[in-house]
């Protein structure tokens, strides 16, 4: 099973600091996600999303899911790392420049 690594360009939650803080609506399409890390949830901006992936990590740790390491092995730094040349990798437009987040120029702090 590949892993669908694409954004959908919508998240519930906020941004803050630049980043996404995801909110209660989010952790549906979170808990499918193949990336064993959720970078940012806070206390004080969600509560509820917050105690529902807990809850959620409770579940798993008392009946696992299957891990498959496929995405993370298809990284173009992961491939790098394993003597790939840069023509060879999978996703190499996962390391240009217009593949990441770019906030409008007018709303940069100065």
């Amino acid at each position: 099973m590949e892993a669908d690594l694409t954004y959908s360009g919508y998240y519930a939650g906020r941004i803050i600091s630049w980043s996404c803080a995801f909110g209660v609506l989010d952790i549906p399409e979170v808990v499918k996600r193949p990336e064993l890390v959720v970078h940012k949830l806070y206390l004080d901006t969600e509560p509820a999303a917050f105690i529902c992936l807990l809850k959620e990590i409770r579940k798993r740790t008392h009946n696992p899911v299957d891990f498959d390491a496929t995405s993370y092995a298809e990284m173009p730094t992961v491939e790098l790392s394993n003597g790939k040349r840069i023509t060879e990798l999978k996703h190499p437009e996962w390391l240009m420049r217009s593949s990441f987040y770019r906030p409008d120029p007018l709303y940069i702090p100065k």
